[in-house]
């Protein structure tokens, strides 16, 4: 890994994208370990579901930031739309894996519920990677077009 890779983790969006994909990778770790499953296969098709959007449009976030394609992105809504759809689902990920075992115990309750808390810690981060990401976003379309910024010093052409 380079410096410019390494150095674009003193961004926000770019340390906290690291974080969501770590953190995503621990809940499906942690609830595929236990061998905890729902009661209804929707369930089952909504966390596995959530858990693979998460980490794969994290995970292709991260790599396009570490080459360097960060305000590319940033021009967009796509960053802070896809941070509040995550943070959406990883809440509804996290609140159906504990209330699946509410009020059970064992091994797969306790897997679900360090899962389901793992996945509301993560719709957190999404929810400050959102901030950041409309932060980003502002500050780029209140700045003036390059061709204004360059002709501005400029004397006019006869």
């Amino acid at each position: 890994m380079d410096s410019a890779a390494l150095a674009s983790f003193s961004e926000p969006s770019v340390f906290l994208k690291a974080i969501e994909f770590v953190l995503t990778i621990i809940s499906i770790s942690v609830e595929q370990g236990g061998l905890a499953s729902f009661s209804k296969q929707s369930g089952e098709f909504f966390f596995g579901g959530a858990m693979i959007m998460t980490i794969t449009v994290s995970g292709l976030l991260l790599i396009c930031y570490m080459l360097g394609q960060q305000r590319h992105i940033q021009n967009t809504h796509f960053e802070f739309s896809f941070d509040c759809i995550g943070a959406l689902f990883q809440l509804t990920a996290g609140a159906l894996a504990i209330s699946e075992y509410a009020g059970k115990s064992g091994n797969e309750a306790a897997h679900a519920n360090a899962a389901g808390s793992v996945c509301i810690v993560t719709s957190a981060v999404y929810i400050f990677d959102a901030y950041y990401a409309y932060i980003n976003y502002r500050s780029i379309m209140t700045q003036p077009p390059p061709s204004q910024q360059n002709t501005q010093s400029l004397p006019p052409s006869i």
